[in-house]
Formats: structure tokens, sequence, C-alpha cells
């Protein structure tokens, strides 16, 4: 299944943000890798970045449309200004 059906949402309020590494819990076995798919905090790979203010787009915002278990289309928004949407605004 594709990314776009496990995790529907997606959203980069501001393309300029700076990346912060994970920090994680000490007891954690370092060869076992996180599983971030349903993780809203993930961070955009950098040529998307790049390609965004090349763009000059600011914030942009992705819906996964799906047909069952397939991957119909998208919704993409942009926007030219920083586009941050407080909790009330965000999904549970």
């Amino acid at each position: 299944m594709g990314s776009y059906l496990r995790q529907r949402v997606g959203s980069i309020a501001d393309w300029r943000y700076q990346p912060v590494p994970l920090l994680a819990h000490p007891g954690l076995d370092d060869l076992v890798p996180l599983d971030l798919t349903h993780s809203s905090l993930r961070s955009v790979s950098p040529i998307h970045r790049e390609y965004m203010q090349n763009t000059h787009v600011a914030a942009s915002l992705t819906i996964g449309l799906a047909d069952g278990e397939r991957l119909w289309g998208m919704l993409v928004c942009h926007n030219m200004t920083p586009r941050i949407a407080g909790s009330e605004r965000r999904p549970p």
C-alpha cells in the first residue's frame, strides 16, 4: 500500500523550516529503525523543499484520495506564504 494511503494528509507549513534530528530513547535498540509511517512530524525531502522554493510556494497541503485500497487521485493546495495550522484546525 502506498504512503498516501497510509498517511492521507500531509502538510508543509513553511518550506524554510529547519529539520531537527530525532532523539530516540536510550533504552531502544539503535539497529531497529523507528517506524514513522503514521507520524505527522516527519521531515520533507530536501529536493521537495528545493522544488517549493523554486516554484515560490511557501506552504502546501496534500490529501490522498482513495477508492478502496487504490490511490485514486490527490488534492494539492499551495500557498505563497507560510500557513501554520493550529491544533484546532488539524485532524485528530
